[in-house]
C-alpha cells in the first residue's frame, strides 16, 4: 500500500475531515472519542478502511459521522460525499496504519512469546475471557 507523505495525512485528518472535533490526534483535539494515533496499532486496516467509508452500516445509531460516503437512495449502494473518497480514505488508513506498524510488531512479539509459554492461549479464549470481564 502507497504511504501518503505524514503532512498530506495530517492535513486530510485536521483540515479536511477535522477529525480533532472529536478525537485527539499527536495532542490536539477533543478526547470525546477515540485517540485516532493508537487506531493503527488497535484495529485492523481493512476493518477501518469498511468501518470509516459509512460507520453507520456497523451502528445506525454512530455519533461518528460518515465523511467519505453516503446511502444512496436506493438503500444499498454507497455514494461519494467528497471527490476521490476512496483514495482519501486509503490514505488515512494507510497512514493510521503505519504509525501504528511499532506497536503492533510488539504486541505480535509479546503474543508469540505468551503463546509459546503458554500454547493453549487462543484469540478466541482471549475474547472469552475479555467478554466474561465486560470489556
Amino acid at each position: 500500500m502507497h504511504l501518503p507523505p505524514r503532512t498530506d495525512a495530517k492535513r486530510l485528518i485536521v483540515d479536511e475531515l477535522r477529525c480533532t472535533t472529536c478525537h485527539k490526534f499527536q495532542g490536539d483535539g477533543d478526547t470525546r472519542a477515540a485517540e485516532l494515533m493508537a487506531l493503527g496499532w488497535r484495529l485492523k486496516s481493512d476493518w477501518l478502511v469498511e468501518y470509516l467509508a459509512f460507520p453507520q452500516r456497523f451502528d445506525p445509531q454512530s455519533s461518528m459521522p460518515a465523511f467519505f460516503y453516503a446511502l444512496a437512495e436506493d438503500g444499498k449502494q454507497l455514494v461519494e460525499m467528497i471527490p476521490n473518497a476512496g483514495k482519501k480514505l486509503r490514505e488515512v488508513v494507510a497512514y493510521f496504519d503505519s504509525v501504528g506498524k511499532e506497536r503492533r510488531d510488539e504486541l505480535d512479539r509479546e503474543f508469540a512469546l505468551m503463546k509459546a509459554v503458554n500454547p493453549t492461549i487462543t484469540p478466541t479464549l482471549g475474547e472469552k475471557i475479555f467478554i466474561s470481564l465486560n470489556c
